[in-house]
């Protein structure tokens, strides 16, 4: 999980707070194809690619993308729908 991103590679703690099983159940898998819906309703073909080991203020704990790009932003399970 450490590919660099725009010629900087994660940070070293971020790494850290990552895993590879949700905090809490839910549906979703590592590798788990995902179409992400924003507040907007504009709608994303992306791929889970990990987990935050906790669940933030706002109920955030999946991390999807396509390349690594959003390693900083986790988003809310209801947000998703399998592929």
């Amino acid at each position: 999980m450490t590919k660099q991103i725009h010629g900087e590679a994660i940070p070293f703690h971020v790494v850290h707070e990552l895993s590879d099983s949700p905090p809490i159940p839910c549906e979703f898998k590592i590798g788990d194809k995902v179409i992400f819906t924003n507040d907007a309703g504009l709608k994303w073909t992306q791929t889970v690619r990990a987990f935050a080991k906790k669940v933030t203020s706002w109920g955030a704990f999946v991390y999807v993308f396509p390349d690594n790009s959003s390693w900083w932003f986790p988003v809310r399970p209801e947000t998703l729908t399998k592929i």
